[in-house]
């Protein structure tokens, strides 16, 4: 059950003619001189003004009106309870991108310490140059090792059928030691600074 309380106040325009002011869910526990000098005010401002006429001119009369909904049945609410959850399906695109990164051929060369190169073969179906650009970056993203950045990446067309070859980087791990001391004499003040810092 629902109960709302709405104020329609009939107001009077300069022009003669009567409007409705209508206030939704209002404090009941105002009395009735408080709500009358509330919608007298209104009445005094000249704000509400359309095409010359004003809007809440002289004030007219006040009352409460009183809305009780109940609901009986409502057939929404069964409906989604009837409603069995689906599983999520993949799309056409995801199969499609999940087929071509189960059968990658990677073949790993590190032609010095830091670098890697990786040959990477495709499985039948799947042309390299033909490669829509998400599924370009599924393929990276699935034969880039863990720490490492990738510097190029490129399509060999020489070799039937075409591979990619991706070049990469080990990332430099950055040293958590502390900056190496200044040589010669620093001064009393300067050392003590450091050293509240710390």
């Amino acid at each position: 059950m629902i109960v709302s309380t709405t104020l329609d106040a009939e107001f009077e325009k300069s022009n003669g003619r009567k409007c409705h002011l209508r206030l939704r869910n209002v404090d009941k526990s105002k009395t009735a001189e408080e709500i009358k000098s509330s919608l007298n005010k209104l009445s005094k401002l000249s704000l509400f003004e359309k095409e010359g006429v004003h809007q809440f001119h002289t004030l007219k009369h006040a009352k409460y009106i009183d809305k009780i909904e109940t609901v009986i049945f409502d057939k929404r609410n069964q409906e989604k309870e009837q409603q069995p959850v689906s599983e999520p399906v993949m799309t056409e695109k995801e199969t499609e991108n999940t087929k071509l990164l189960e059968s990658l051929t990677i073949e790993e060369e590190r032609p010095e310490s830091g670098k890697l190169i990786q040959t990477v073969q495709l499985s039948e179906g799947f042309d390299p140059i033909k490669l829509t650009e998400s599924q370009r970056m599924a393929v990276v993203l699935a034969c880039l090792p863990e720490g490492y950045s990738l510097e190029s990446a490129q399509i060999d067309t020489k070799v039937k059928p075409a591979r990619y070859v991706f070049t990469e980087r080990q990332k430099k791990e950055q040293s958590v030691e502390e900056p190496p001391q200044k040589k010669g004499r620093l001064r009393k003040r300067l050392l003590e600074r450091i050293r509240k810092r710390e």
